[in-house]
């Protein structure tokens, strides 16, 4: 499947990168989601920068706003 990740820190359009990963297999408790489109909000232009208070470690999918 394909996912947006950021691969390093920095501006989204620096950071940002399309890639192909394994399928999600979820825990107890867990759902995956189909995603069809997402926004960039403040929170996740900030964990692109590194500068938000949740540093996920790298690389991480953004998308609050899923």
């Amino acid at each position: 499947m394909r996912a947006v990740l950021v691969e390093r820190h920095g501006e989204p359009g620096d950071a940002l990168a399309l890639a192909e990963i394994g399928e999600p297999t979820p825990g107890p408790g867990e759902a995956v989601l189909e995603v069809e489109a997402a926004a960039l909000n403040l929170p996740d232009v900030l964990l692109c920068r590194g500068g938000y208070v949740l540093r996920p470690p790298l690389p991480f999918t953004p998308g609050l706003d899923a």
